[in-house]
């Protein structure tokens, strides 16, 4: 025999028959607010009853306190104390969600779409039943106008937010609206430059071009060259040569053999 629920007393429920409600308009729970949860429930225990109704059938459903039961289950409870709700529990659940913040802007969109579809609401009678004012009501619900695979992408995003998501569905067209959100999730998900190459000393920047310049000249197809580039190349050389000699000598250093840099691999111009 079915058990008979007394509204507004507190019941504890065996969490293996708690259903998931199917107008539940969360269908999302973020893992780090889970382990939250998880970690409060064990130290301190469940500090509030979720809200639950019996269906014809007899079945318990969650009407609110969904992240409390993934909590609770997760480490390992079997029981949760809930407090009957069956009448109203569309709002109640809408409510519930809404004032805890834990609803993504698509799942509060479609929630109130559905509240207001389901008890023949409009926009006002809404307002005054979930404490939000129409303006706000009326422009979380253009979000309902996002074409249905930007509304899936984002249904279990936290991280887009809702007035992205308005201000999207302000264009007139949907692919307006693809194409603007394709760009900000573009953007978004472009890696941000976090990790800097360390600024090179100028000295160290100096040895890189020379060694660079060395490497250039090793590898120099001057044969093809005209006889007055290849001359005025050999000018340079020189210059440049003198002008290494005087630095080599001012540093006080020599290759091996006291004497200047050998020239092997060096275009023979002069």
């Amino acid at each position: 025999m079915a058990t008979i629920y007394v509204k507004g007393k507190i019941y504890k429920l065996p969490l293996a028959v708690l259903q998931t409600d199917p107008s539940q308009a969360r269908k999302f729970i973020d893992p780090n607010s889970l382990n939250e949860m998880k970690a409060s429930i064990q130290e301190h225990g469940v500090l509030q009853p979720i809200l639950f109704r019996q269906d014809e059938q007899a079945a318990l459903f969650i009407v609110a306190g969904e992240r409390r039961v993934a909590a609770a289950k997760a480490i390992g409870m079997t029981i949760i104390p809930g407090l009957y709700r069956p009448d109203n529990y569309q709002e109640v659940s809408l409510t519930e969600n809404l004032l805890r913040e834990n609803l993504t802007p698509v799942e509060e969109a479609e929630a109130l779409a559905a509240v207001m579809e389901e008890k023949g609401y409009n926009q006002q009678q809404l307002s005054e039943k979930i404490g939000k004012s129409q303006p706000i009501i009326s422009q979380t619900l253009s979000i309902n106008n996002l074409p249905l695979e930007i509304r899936d992408q984002c249904r279990s995003n936290p991280n887009v937010s809702k007035r992205v998501l308005m201000n999207i569905a302000q264009l007139k067209s949907e692919q307006a609206m693809r194409n603007k959100f394709k760009k900000y999730m573009d953007k978004e998900n472009k890696p941000a430059v976090t990790d800097r190459l360390p600024q090179l000393s100028k000295a160290a920047a100096f040895i890189g071009r020379t060694n660079n310049f060395h490497e250039e000249i090793v590898n120099l197809a001057w044969q093809d060259w005209s006889e007055d580039e290849k001359a005025d190349l050999a000018n340079c050389m020189r210059d440049l040569r003198r002008g290494t000699d005087d630095l080599l000598q001012a540093l006080g250093g020599t290759d091996n053999e006291g004497e200047s840099s050998p020239t092997t691999n060096r275009p023979n111009l002069a």
